[in-house]
């Protein structure tokens, strides 16, 4: 039962290995702490062929962290799809965990010494420039170019996607997790029985929002809300998710697009409306007083406890609030429309194709360059999707209707919940995941969440992946932090209602403040920088 608690939490096993938000990063710590396991050679059914006729295949030594394989006390190398696909490919592997995966990786890439063949890591443009100016990873272009086919073709039907993993001077540094088709993991979802209370449909914009909140709370004034607690404090959580209802006035707290060129958010007349309606809910009562805290044990317990009508986060902690409190259900939000009634998105991350994680290619791995091309090839193939995502037909998956669906050994593991028990049998952040895995391993009701929080319009989100030179490094550098702190100050005032967006003169000196912080400088770096990549990804 107490692994059925713990795996309830982790219901999206892709999930787990992958965004929302979403998760892991080069701050690999947070996901997989693991032993250090030196890892079995998983040898190829036909190896003698690999690198060549009458040559026998090299072992390839691959690094990585543990995904949720962790949580079942398994390595990497246990799991059926990464042995599998050793013996299809003919390519032996050594797969091998670190146990604290940041620290040695930074080792590594400052020593240079003992490298394994590939690394699995988060990679953002500027540090794979700088590992491979180092000498620790290779440029991969021509290898893809002549021995990755499949992969090469993915990039040449996408020229978003070749352009987010490709240097300005043509060079790919890293063998990306691909997502092609857009999924979102996270959103709003409020109470369904103090809805229905107010008689009013499921709100479509901040103003609907408003309204449902206000009518809660007059309910509760006069107590006649349904299973109320001690306190109403409306919308709950983290400040961070909740600033995505800001989509609905075209604002954000970030950089993003606005007629074609990068600006940041708060300088926007679009953010001081999106503050006004935060600071609103705050002086009337209808937002958390301890939406600042961060402590997610405040904010579990304020939904627990029956004081939130709810919250923005992803669906497994709307799960969590249901099992802890048997009288709660919740219902899916779709993002906020705006005035136009259009559902705008300004994360970056629903503009992703190639994931920021990847298998970067060392000086090592290049002796045995054919060897990876082989594995790695497979891995973007159709076959090698449906194997690192869906595992084996007939035995971890079969088609019903037209449709691939989880069999019983999975959907009915006898101690994990089919979220967790999925990463016994797959690796679906190896080469070229299929996103339709998430909803196989959901309930109805998470289906349509999903769907409703992946239907909206990214089109004026930030690029998530700008190449930029050294110069433009430096100077994104110097001023990116102290923006983002100053604006954060203002944000966190405005949003509980310790300062008026609405006045003039507090507006005007938020605006001096991130003039002085260099806010037009940093943003025309950006710029020319998107302006490069748009032209790249035509």
């Amino acid at each position: 039962m107490k692994k059925k608690l713990l795996s309830l939490l982790l219901i999206m096993a892709m999930a787990v290995v992958m965004l929302a938000g979403c998760s892991k990063g080069g701050d690999k710590e947070t996901q997989a702490a693991g032993t250090t396991a030196g890892g079995e050679t998983t040898k190829g059914a036909d190896e003698q062929t690999t690198a060549g006729a009458g040559t026998e295949a090299q072992t390839v030594t691959m690094w990585t962290w543990k995904g949720t394989e962790e949580l079942m006390k398994m390595d990497t190398k246990d799991v059926m799809a990464v042995q599998e696909i050793s013996k299809r490919t003919g390519v032996p592997t050594e797969w091998i965990n670190p146990a604290d995966s940041t620290t040695e990786f930074q080792m590594l890439m400052t020593s240079g010494e003992n490298m394994p063949d590939a690394m699995y890591y988060k990679y953002t443009p500027q540090d794979v420039m700088n590992y491979a100016a180092n000498g620790n990873i290779i440029d991969l272009s021509k290898y893809i170019e002549e021995k990755i086919p499949n992969l090469k073709k993915l990039l040449d039907e996408n020229p978003r996607l070749k352009a987010q993993v490709t240097s300005e001077d043509g060079a790919i540094y890293y063998l990306p997790w691909i997502t092609l088709d857009k999924y979102y993991y996270e959103g709003l979802m409020i109470r369904k029985d103090w809805l229905e209370a107010t008689g009013l449909d499921v709100p479509t914009n901040n103003e609907e929002l408003y309204q449902v909140l206000k009518a809660e709370k007059e309910l509760f004034d006069k107590g006649e809300l349904p299973n109320a607690g001690e306190k109403f404090y409306g919308l709950g959580g983290y400040p961070t998710q909740l600033i995505k209802l800001a989509y609905g006035f075209d604002a954000t707290n970030d950089f993003m697009l606005k007629d074609g060129k990068v600006v940041y958010g708060p300088t926007t007349e679009e953010f001081r409306e999106a503050m006004k309606w935060f600071n609103k809910l705050a002086t009337e009562g209808l937002l958390d007083p301890d939406v600042l805290s961060m402590d997610r044990d405040v904010y579990m317990q304020h939904h627990v406890n029956n004081m939130t009508s709810g919250f923005v986060d992803g669906y497994g902690a709307f799960q969590e609030v249901e099992q802890q409190a048997e009288n709660i259900e919740y219902v899916p939000v779709g993002y906020m429309a705006n005035a136009a009634g259009k559902i705008m998105e300004y994360n970056s991350t629903a503009k992703r194709i190639a994931q920021p994680y990847g298998w970067a290619i060392t000086k090592a791995g290049e002796e045995k360059i054919d060897e990876i091309c082989k594995l790695f090839d497979y891995s973007y193939s159709e076959e090698g999707q449906i194997l690192m995502s869906w595992g084996i037909e007939g035995d971890t998956f079969e088609v019903v209707d037209g449709k691939k669906v989880y069999t019983d050994k999975i959907m009915k593991d006898p101690e994990y919940v089919p979220g967790t028990a999925v990463a016994k049998y797959v690796k679906p952040d190896f080469g070229l995941t299929d996103v339709q895995t998430n909803f196989a391993l959901i309930d109805e009701r998470g289906q349509t969440t999903f769907s409703m929080w992946a239907n909206t319009d990214p089109s004026n989100a930030m690029e998530p992946f700008l190449w930029t030179s050294a110069d433009e490094n430096d100077t994104i550098s110097q001023i990116k932090t102290d923006l983002v702190t100053g604006a954060d100050e203002y944000r966190e005032k405005f949003m509980t209602g310790a300062a008026d967006p609405a006045d003039d003169a507090v507006w005007a000196e938020f605006q001096k403040t991130l003039t002085a912080l260099r806010v037009d400088e940093i943003c025309s770096v950006y710029d020319a920088a998107y302006q490069r990549f748009a032209q790249r990804a035509k």
